[in-house]
């Protein structure tokens, strides 16, 4: 009995993600997909162009140490990004599912839906694989086809093993909700969220963590396989990844249908936020010092909506110090416009895909259809206040970058980077909001997408054009 139940369990889930699959391409209006896939092909070869350009400069040296380096290099820093993205994003997938609640009413049990949700994780970050993929088809197409390998190589074996590994790590500290807090989850939690939800909070950061540790051994046994022809390499990462692969699958699959119907309701009980000043959120957070500047009628628009994103996103002030170290890293000073342009081109890219608020404020968490259509209010004042809530950090981001550019030396490019920094900032913020206001409610989803891939097309193409 208990077999014929889980085979018609996976059945049912089966044909609930090939319905849903089929409503999720078929719901949006035709304009909205003809724009996406416009939208999708701009990026798509933007992308081209620049990993194009990127394989040619690190192809330009005559030695071929001095090659393996510079790609070798490129290649950790797509994989750390692209893991970064997806030990975030794998948490919502698993844990904020929108379907959570109705599928919790149908006969399927935890090992099933932790399945689907894996799959559907998979599923919804493959575009990932396209930086390692286009930048190992370009190193093949300039003549470095070992090179080429290697990191296509890397890049699918740490998605394919990374993102069961975060999803298991996820579902692991979900169930951690079902114990008592202990002194080290107060510790973690610091009151910023509840004792018992302490490793929620740590479990992207340990995903990360872990995918990286995992990327480092590949990295070096791939490197003697594919560069240095050691095929025994190979066969040590492929049978590592596969056992570790196939360790988290399994244990996930255990551990959801033990206890996936308790740790759901525990979660979306914890999810929601205490009330303001109880939820160890200060009572004055940063950022409010631009409501000072705000006209009168916005001014409340803007405390709302600021006070609304520290409460829910609260790690983003950390990424500022991850731009730090990565503007560091890239060392753009010089006195050219082509350091200018590399400067405001990784500011763009950040600040549009990490750092703007715009689809989150008009989003199902910050904001609500029928609020908005019931309680009167002044949509100027509105738009204004969202806008100025959203300023707080992007503004940050050309003083960073600028700070960066001085240290090595260059205050002429870092005067130019925080004027044009500015710029960019208040032109990306205006488009972006706009985008999301024009979508609201049903789209903003997948105007958010839009907004990232035109970021990144427009972004592809600035490189292209410089290099």
């Amino acid at each position: 009995m208990q077999a014929e139940h889980a085979k018609r369990s996976a059945g049912v889930s089966a044909r609930y993600l090939r319905i849903a699959a089929w409503r999720r391409l078929t719901q949006s209006p035709l304009s909205m997909r003809l724009v996406g896939l416009v939208v999708g092909l701009a990026a798509l070869a933007a992308g081209w162009l620049a990993f194009d350009a990127l394989a040619a400069t690190d192809l330009a040296p005559a030695e071929l140490a001095a090659r393996d380096h510079l790609v070798r290099g490129r290649a950790f820093w797509i994989n750390t990004l692209v893991a970064f993205i997806f030990a975030y994003v794998s948490f919502e997938v698993l844990m904020r599912a929108r379907d959570r609640r109705f599928v919790g009413t149908l006969p399927i049990s935890g090992s099933s839906r932790y399945t689907t949700l894996l799959v559907r994780a998979l599923v919804r970050h493959t575009p990932l694989l396209l930086p390692s993929a286009l930048y190992a088809l370009a190193l093949a197409l300039r003549g470095a086809p070992r090179l080429a390998t290697y990191v296509a190589a890397l890049g699918a074996l740490l998605f394919l093993v990374g993102i069961p590994l975060c999803c298991a790590v996820h579902l692991w500290a979900g169930h951690s909700l079902l114990g008592d807090a202990t002194p080290l989850k107060r510790m973690m939690a610091s009151g910023l969220v509840a004792d018992e939800a302490a490793l929620l909070v740590w479990a992207p950061a340990g995903g990360l963590l872990a995918v990286l540790v995992l990327g480092l051994f590949a990295e070096f046994t791939l490197r003697d396989a594919l560069i240095y022809n050691r095929a025994d390499g190979a066969l040590i990462v492929v049978g590592v990844a596969a056992v570790v692969t196939l360790l988290c699958v399994r244990s996930g699959r255990r551990l959801a249908n033990e206890s996936m119907h308790l740790i759901q309701p525990r979660f979306d009980e914890l999810d929601v936020p205490p009330p303001f000043t109880d939820d160890g959120v200060r009572r004055r957070v940063p950022g409010e010092w631009l409501a000072r500047y705000a006209p009168a009628p916005a001014t409340p628009y803007v405390l709302r909506d600021l006070r609304q994103l520290r409460r829910r996103y609260r790690l983003d002030r950390w990424l500022l110090g991850v731009f730090a170290i990565v503007a560091l890293r890239l060392n753009l000073a010089g006195d050219s416009a082509a350091s200018l342009s590399h400067n405001l081109t990784a500011l763009a890219l950040f600040v549009g895909l990490f750092l703007l608020s715009a689809f989150r404020l008009y989003g199902r968490e910050l904001d609500s259809f029928w609020l908005s259509a019931t309680i009167v209010d002044d949509r100027r004042p509105a738009a204004l206040g969202r806008v100025l809530a959203d300023a707080t950090l992007p503004l940050f981001a050309p003083v960073v970058a600028a700070v960066a550019v001085a240290i090595a030396g260059d205050l002429a490019t870092a005067l130019w980077t925080l004027v044009g920094g500015l710029l960019v900032v208040a032109t990306m913020l205006v488009c972006g909001h706009s985008l999301a206001a024009w979508a609201f409610p049903g789209r903003v989803g997948a105007a958010a997408i839009i907004w990232r891939a035109g970021v990144l097309a427009l972004s592809g193409v600035v490189l292209w054009q410089i290099t």
